[in-house]
């Protein structure tokens, strides 16, 4: 007699995270950039901000480097 052999199938994603410099003393302006596959940003957003994460936009990115005294390219450069 054989065994079914069930083989459990897990969807796993590869991720890059990039950990960038805090721009001020006090960790203002700390920043992730994280790089997904095509297709899976939607989903794994939903996730990062159900589970705590903060998202902002590219409005408020550009006032919080205005308030760093930070250029921002190309808003900053003629």
């Amino acid at each position: 007699m054989f065994e079914d052999v069930i083989q459990e199938e897990t969807d796993s994603v590869s991720v890059i995270l990039v950990k960038h410099q805090s721009l001020l003393a006090n960790g203002l302006g700390q920043a992730v950039t994280l790089y997904v596959p095509e297709g899976y940003g939607l989903g794994l957003l939903r996730r990062l901000v159900y589970s705590g994460c903060k998202a902002i936009g590219e409005r408020e990115y550009l006032k919080l480097m205005m308030e760093c005294n930070t250029r921002v390219f190309p808003q900053d450069f003629p």
